[in-house]
């Protein structure tokens, strides 16, 4: 998967999305740490990439101007097989 990763998902969650073989680019490699919101999710969709995020404050979004369709998932909703 292509991902972008906000400034605030862990460095060990970066590194075991890069083992895993995932695409990862983190905002800061593109200048934009200190961007807003929607600023980082329009970049996502700009360059085809799926936004990781740990900001609760996010929910969910639908947006029919850029069809931007964004789903909060805690980690606790995800069923991780052992």
């Amino acid at each position: 998967m292509r991902l972008l990763l906000d400034q605030d998902v862990y460095e060990t969650t970066a590194r075991f999305l890069i083992d895993l073989r995932h695409d990862v680019v983190r905002v800061a490699e593109l200048g934009m740490a200190q961007a807003s919101d929607e600023e980082n999710l329009k970049k996502a969709l700009d360059l085809n990439r799926i936004f990781v995020t740990r900001d609760r404050d996010y929910g969910n979004i639908e947006t029919d101007a850029h069809h931007v369709r964004a789903k909060r998932i805690v980690s606790d909703e995800i069923k991780w097989e052992e």
